[in-house]
């Protein structure tokens, strides 16, 4: 388990500020959406139909709402591995295999850049197929 202090405390102060901050603003973009999604702008009356502007509005709530499911589980799993000690764990085991701080780094960088495609892909997938 990782070590808290002050300089830790701060982290985590501005990490949920601004993850609070950022749901908020995705929430008052969904209510407007409904209040004042219902009738064309006047600058699309020409190009738009009502139907096709429901279909838009429709999209733009689903989509802002995935996106604050996918923010969430990304910043919960960035707290997790920031929180648990998993990163110096993991540096632990890679010093162990004596290839060399380059080696180590690349190996680390790649082993994380790997696991987080990993876990995206559900994501990815829904987004794409839904």
């Amino acid at each position: 388990m990782i070590q808290f202090n002050a300089l830790l405390i701060a982290f985590l102060a501005v990490f949920v500020f601004q993850s609070l901050f950022q749901l908020a603003l995705n929430l008052i973009n969904i209510t407007h959406l409904h209040r004042h999604g219902k009738h064309v702008p006047r600058v699309f009356q020409d190009t738009v139909d009502k139907e096709k502007f429901s279909k838009i509005i429709s999209y733009t709530a689903d989509s802002t709402r995935f996106g604050i499911v996918e923010k969430l589980f990304d910043q919960a799993l960035l707290l997790v591995i920031l929180l648990t000690g998993f990163l110096p764990w993991f540096v632990e085991i890679i010093n162990t295999w004596h290839i060399g701080f380059i080696g180590g780094g690349l190996i680390f960088f790649a082993v994380i850049t790997i696991i987080a495609n990993l876990l995206d892909i559900p994501f990815d997938l829904y987004g794409t197929f839904v």
